[in-house]
């Protein structure tokens, strides 16, 4: 029996593992969901466009680190700076392609740095090309050319070190790119000298760009994917990883000294605006943050009529998703995103709330028979130790990584590590306890067949709710993060079932050897 008992646990050792490292692409499908495509173009005569509009995505610096670069300052002095929310997952990739789309993470598709596919939501790099302009990017990565290869005329991946803001300005519209910043978040967290330094680098750089260009001809746009918390890391909702601060000035621009808000999703429309380009067909409307690009932007610079049309086309979009919401929330009587994300909500509630359930009652089953063995002692004691190993693993994470969403998994390699160390101590602790209190190895590993088979079933339970290919809505940042830490914790708890098993098989309890002392004897 402990044998049987000895390779279940070996197997089922394998089945985190091959489910863990599936989930980041199963969490990204880039040909969307719910995409509403609206036909746009613009229809008053075409405006005196910026010579050149530049938009500047510092990676890695959030609000608070924002605030400390002069350069955005300066830009400030000519235009405007909102804080912006980057909107859940506040990840390099999903966010890229939030700020090129005006589509937020739940529809893109776009969810993981890990999948390099092209994404179906059109993009302002493709608008604008499309448009005949030119389009060029500079950046330490690939990642902007392979979620919209259409969308550039040039591409140039440079290593770090160049100075990025010194490249002539030569294109009708350029991205500039610096990851330096992000990459000493990651490596130092946001609270280092390291990151301090990268900062200032790239506040002086901008400000190179910032003194060469014409704010009465040039257009300029800097924002940021996310921020990084002191210890580095991001993923999450806390305010300094998921604001940012977006700026504007140049041509089009209406000066503010006022701070505002606005989404990330609003980033790309702004620039089509500010551009006099038609909008991307997939922006999100309805539900949305578009009136504020009446504010930011500056009606004398544009023709007469250009900003009503462009309003027009604005009710346009949001008569066009109203339409599609309708027919997807059939009987609705107000046809919103709003009402399409509580519907989803409500699905994956009844979804989780099933799951609970199911494991409380494998926790109950526990309890039944350890009462009828044990008496209720023995019952209090199972299910307290059951449930304690699990929750003792969570605060560790927690006090470990700073937090119990992505913004824990500052780095994978670094994160397997770290969670893998905190379940084998919360196993060994848990184990410990339970043979301090009992002293009786098979009920520890009935117990431990028990945790196991909880956390196959939370496991097994998140895509049963939320589908195989994570679909709409994305569940919230703790569910996002969790197959990534239960599927680790699983292992742990076979593992340990494991070798608690090998270790009864090698070396008989007393009351087995004294049975094979008699069995000699007789």
């Amino acid at each position: 029996m402990l044998v049987l008992y000895a390779l279940v646990a070996a197997g089922l050792s394998t089945f985190p593992y091959w489910l863990g490292g599936t989930y980041n692409a199963r969490l990204s499908e880039h040909r969307g969901h719910y995409l509403v495509p609206v036909h746009d173009q613009v229809e008053t005569p075409a405006i005196v466009r910026p010579r050149h509009s530049v938009v500047v995505v510092l990676d890695g610096v959030g609000i608070e680190d924002a605030k400390r670069l002069r350069s955005l300052e300066r830009i400030r002095e000519h235009g405007q700076c909102l804080v912006t929310d980057v909107g859940p997952i506040s990840v390099s990739r999903p966010v890229y392609a939030v700020l090129s789309t005006g589509t937020e993470q739940d529809r893109t598709g776009a969810r993981s740095n890990m999948v390099g596919e092209p994404l179906a939501a059109e993009s302002i790099w493709q608008v604008a090309s499309e448009s005949g302009l030119s389009v060029h990017a500079v950046s330490e990565l690939d990642w902007w050319r392979e979620l919209f290869p259409l969308g550039f005329t040039t591409y140039r991946k440079l290593p770090a070190s160049r100075d990025y803001f010194a490249e002539p300005l030569q294109a009708d519209l350029t991205l500039i790119h610096p990851v330096y910043v992000d990459d000493a978040g990651h490596a130092s967290g946001a609270a280092s000298p390291h990151f301090a330094e990268s900062l200032a680098r790239v506040d002086g750089e901008l400000a190179g760009l910032v003194g060469r260009m014409d704010f009465t001809q040039d257009l300029l746009v800097v924002t940021a994917d996310h921020g990084h918390s002191l210890t580095g890391g991001h993923g999450g909702r806390q305010p300094r990883v998921a604001n940012v601060l977006t700026c504007y000035a140049g041509r089009g621009v209406r000066a503010s000294a006022d701070v505002g808000h606005m989404d990330a999703t609003t980033v790309a429309p702004s620039v089509a605006l500010l551009m006099g380009l038609r909008f991307p067909r997939h922006m999100r409307a309805t539900d949305d943050n578009l009136d504020i690009l009446w504010r930011l932007a500056n009606p004398i610079a544009f023709p007469s009529g250009y900003l009503q049309e462009r309003a027009q086309a604005v009710e346009h979009f949001r008569r066009g998703n109203r339409s599609q919401l309708a027919r997807w929330l059939s009987g609705t009587e107000d046809p919103t995103w709003h009402a399409m994300y509580t519907a989803g909500y409500q699905r994956q509630g009844v979804g989780v709330t099933s799951v609970v359930l199911v494991v409380l009652a494998l926790v109950a089953a526990l309890a039944r028979w350890r009462r009828r063995h044990a008496g209720w002692r023995g019952a209090l004691f199972s299910t307290s130790w059951v449930l304690g190993v699990c929750a003792l693993s969570v605060v560790l994470e927690v006090m470990a990584r700073g937090s119990f969403d992505l913004t824990a998994i500052n780095e994978r390699e670094g994160f397997v590590r770290v969670t893998a160390a905190i379940g084998m101590t919360s196993c060994a602790v848990g184990v410990a306890l339970h043979l301090a209190f009992h002293r009786r190895a098979r009920l520890l590993l009935t117990d431990l067949g028990v945790l196991m088979v909880m956390w196959l079933l939370l496991n097994l339970g998140h895509p049963a709710v939320f589908g195989w290919s994570v679909g709409f809505p994305l569940p919230a940042p703790e569910l996002i993060f969790f197959p990534l830490f239960a599927s680790i914790l699983m292992w742990c708890v076979c593992v340990t079932a494991l070798l608690v098993a090998v270790v009864l098989i090698l070396r008989p309890t007393r009351d087995e050897r004294a049975a094979r002392e008699v069995a000699r004897g007789g």
